[in-house]
């Protein structure tokens, strides 16, 4: 099983009764000192998933009219798992178990329906959507997030 706090994790890898050293304390540290945001971006984006994604898929029909009619089933379940995916790596603080678990296959596979340009625009009007309906802290937590799934669809599009 998977510990919920990575850096703890990883400062306690090989610990074996010592004190920790600057390092790991640091690390732990600082997962501790922002965990509270961690988990208030968490709870929004738990509570809040559909309001912002309907909110993202208002604005990319704005830009997508027709992708959106024909789609808008599939828009809807893919940020929504987006952000659920997200939401669990802000818990967890690790944009790389983020990249590795979700977004390399996800990539992948938008890449291979040829609609990776129109779903990256999608994830860019997902963050201004969360900028509109989440506090600005919470908000900035998930940008890095959100920055990664367009770089994976735009990287060699």
């Amino acid at each position: 099983m998977t510990v919920l706090i990575r850096p703890l994790e990883e400062a306690l890898v090989g610990f074996d009764g010592r004190y920790l050293n600057e390092g790991e304390l640091f690390a732990v540290e600082k997962y501790a000192k922002h965990f509270e945001t961690r988990l208030m971006t968490y709870t929004l984006l738990r509570d809040r998933a559909k309001d912002v994604v309907l909110h993202a898929l208002r604005d990319f029909a704005s830009e997508y009219p027709d992708l959106v009619k024909k789609h808008q089933a599939r828009c809807v379940y893919d940020l929504s798992e987006m952000l659920r995916a997200i939401a669990n790596g802000i818990l967890h603080d690790s944009e790389q178990e983020f990249c590795d678990r979700t977004l390399d296959w996800f990539a992948t596979v938008i890449k291979g329906h040829s609609k990776a340009t129109q779903c990256a625009s999608a994830y860019g009007k997902l963050q201004k959507a969360v900028d509109k309906l989440l506090p600005p802290d919470c908000a900035n937590l998930v940008k890095p997030y959100t920055d990664l799934c367009v770089q994976y669809l735009t990287r060699g599009v």
